[in-house]
């Protein structure tokens, strides 16, 4: 179980554990436990799990995240983004368990005008309470990807087949080759 430090904030948490946990032998079983389980995990980090009806954060810039509790790229991703050092006055990064999701209409009322979903992560950006970028899958981890060297230069976040260094994609929004203080947090999480 992880602990707290002295300083208050909360240690990290290995996502991935959730899949290394007694296994069923039912698929809508295990889905139940997965989500569980990831509710437990993100408890124990500096992520917020979120679901619809919950109370939206009054931050200047919040980030919705939704993800798949079986997938290993998901929960590295969140292992990731739990290691970034955040202003918790003015940034927030909300997690929701796209198994809640039974159709593409559910997307919707997380992200609006997010459009189909094929792939995970699903993410949304909000700006002082308006939605200003949304996608999903390869784009959406992306997008994260750029959105985390604004929001904290220590830790960069690349897909595991992530785009040459300097090609845009969402357009308008490029990132160039990393820095050399980048190189291992990028290194560390494409390589497991």
């Amino acid at each position: 179980m992880d602990k707290q430090c002295s300083c208050g904030a909360k240690a990290m948490t290995n996502f991935t554990a959730i899949l290394s946990a007694q296994r069923s032998r039912h698929p809508s079983t295990e889905g139940k436990n997965d989500s569980a389980r990831l509710v437990e995990a993100l408890s124990q980090s500096r992520l917020h799990y979120w679901t619809l009806g919950d109370d939206v954060a009054s931050t200047s810039r919040r980030t919705l995240i939704g993800v798949a509790p079986y997938s290993t790229y998901d929960l590295k991703l969140l292992e990731a983004l739990n290691e970034l050092s955040l202003d918790p006055i003015s940034e927030r990064i909300d997690i929701f368990d796209v198994l809640a999701c039974h159709s593409q209409e559910d997307f919707e009322k997380y992200i609006s005008a997010i459009g189909k979903v094929y792939q995970t992560p699903v993410v949304g950006i909000w700006q002082n309470g308006k939605l200003v970028q949304r996608d999903s899958g390869h784009n959406a981890r992306q997008l994260l990807r750029i959105a985390t060297v604004i929001l904290s230069p220590t830790v960069i976040l690349s897909a595991a087949r992530s785009r040459p260094a300097g090609e845009c994609k969402p357009k308008n929004l490029c990132v160039s080759s990393p820095k050399p203080q980048f190189t291992e947090g990028i290194r560390r999480f494409t390589e497991s």
